[in-house]
C-alpha cells in the first residue's frame, strides 16, 4: 500500500510539471522583457540600445521602448503550429513579420524590416533585426 501512495504522489507532480510547462505561447510572451542580446546587419546592437529596451506583452498588444522613451505599440499574432513559429507585429498599418522560440526562460526573436519577408534563421542579417529577450525583473 505504501508504494501505492508513493505512485500516486509522483504521478501528481508529474502531471503539476506538465501542466506548468504546457502553457500556450501568447501566455508564456505577456509580461515586460528586456532586450539581452540584439543584432542587425550581422553586427551587435550598441549595448546603450540593449540595456535601454524594452518590450511589453499585453493580450494581443505590444508596446516596444527605447532608453529615451520613443517607441511604437501595435498588435501581435503568433502561431506556435508554423516551422518555426511565426509572430506578426502590425504597428501605423506596416507588419513587421518575424519567428520566434522559446530557449530556456528567453525568447529568441528575429523579425524583418517593416514589410519585409518572415525570417528563415534567427539572426541579424538580410535586414533583419533578432534580439533575446529576458524577463524583466
Amino acid at each position: 500500500m505504501k508504494w501505492f501512495a508513493t505512485l500516486s504522489l509522483a504521478l501528481l507532480v508529474l502531471t503539476f510539471t506538465v501542466a506548468k510547462d504546457d502553457k500556450k505561447d501568447e501566455d508564456k510572451f505577456q509580461g515586460k522583457w528586456s532586450m539581452a542580446k540584439g543584432e542587425a546587419n550581422g553586427e551587435s546592437l550598441p549595448e546603450d540600445f540593449v540595456k535601454g529596451f524594452t518590450l511589453t506583452f499585453t493580450k494581443d498588444k505590444f508596446e516596444a521602448k527605447l532608453a529615451d522613451g520613443s517607441g511604437e505599440e501595435g498588435e501581435f499574432k503568433l502561431d506556435p503550429k508554423a516551422k518555426p513559429a511565426t509572430a506578426n507585429f502590425t504597428a501605423g498599418g506596416e507588419t513587421r513579420k518575424g519567428i520566434y522560440k522559446f530557449q530556456d526562460e528567453d525568447i529568441h526573436l528575429c523579425v524583418s524590416d517593416k514589410g519585409g519577408e518572415t525570417p528563415k534563421e534567427f539572426s541579424g542579417k538580410d535586414g533583419n533585426l533578432f534580439f533575446v529577450l529576458k524577463k524583466a525583473k
